[in-house]
């Protein structure tokens, strides 16, 4: 499943290789107006477009011309200058007493609690104890190590609920830190696995079950036809609408 924090547009719903050959500033007009994209060509199938804080990358087939990328680029200029603004909007996070951090979907508080040892969470404060030392960079190690260790024991807990419910076998459960995409299902020697971000953990848990949802569906259906959706309907008839609150709550996390 594609992730909104890194956004992609694609003509087709293949990825394509991961493997880079090359890549290349150039410039183009959206609207009358100049915007810089790196030109990355790979062993894919198809043109993508992705909008990360770094700026704007364009991943093409090494036989796509100029020309057909910087056509789909103009198809897509509403998109792709909208999501630039919303980046623009986007600030690194900072990690000091006082933060406040989405988790679960509430907003949680930094406080610094030197008394204690270790991060406990507690009526919508996350206390951070010893130790404290280089505080930016000290706290954002161990709220991040906090935050994926809680992930993964939800998410187990979770997907073993829905595997049920779904009368599929239960997965092995991973995190994953992937560019683009929120989580992955692949088979895994004689059964299946599940790799899941860790930063859906700041998102709410409805949109958490849908994710899991959506990838437990694959050990049914490794596809997206219409009998993959219909597995994902039996618990979330309203998928539509929660993918749609995935790519709109996504785009608005902190850059941790």
């Amino acid at each position: 499943m594609k992730s909104a924090a890194k956004t992609e547009v694609t003509t087709a719903l293949t990825t394509g290789a991961r493997a880079l050959n090359s890549a290349a500033l150039r410039q183009i007009d959206l609207e009358v107006q100049p915007v810089t994209y790196r030109l990355i060509r790979s062993q894919r199938r198809t043109i993508a477009i992705h909008i990360r804080p770094t700026g704007i990358e364009a991943r093409a087939p090494h036989r796509a011309s100029i020309a057909q990328v910087e056509g789909f680029m103009r198809q897509k200029q509403h998109w792709i200058l909208e999501r630039l603004a919303d980046m623009q909007e986007i600030r690194p996070f900072q990690w000091e007493s006082g933060a406040r951090l989405p988790l679960l979907g509430t907003e949680v508080s930094l406080v610094d609690a030197p008394e204690k040892t270790g991060i406990v969470l507690e009526n919508n404060a996350l206390l951070i104890g010893k130790p404290g030392r280089g505080r930016q960079h000290e706290w954002r190690a161990r709220v991040i190590k906090w935050l994926r260790t809680q992930a993964l024991l939800l998410y187990s807990e979770r997907a073993a609920q829905l595997a049920e419910q779904l009368d599929v076998v239960m997965p092995e459960v991973n995190l994953s830190n992937a560019v683009a995409r929120w989580g992955s299902c692949t088979r895994h020697h004689c059964g299946y696995r599940v790799r899941l971000h860790w930063k859906l953990y700041l998102l709410p848990s409805h949109l958490i079950d849908y994710v899991i949802t959506h990838e437990l569906a694959h050990i049914r259906e490794l596809n997206h036809s219409a009998r993959f959706w219909s597995v994902v309907a039996q618990v979330c008839p309203d998928y539509a609408m929660l993918r749609r609150e995935l790519n709109r709550l996504g785009r608005g996390l902190p850059i941790l």
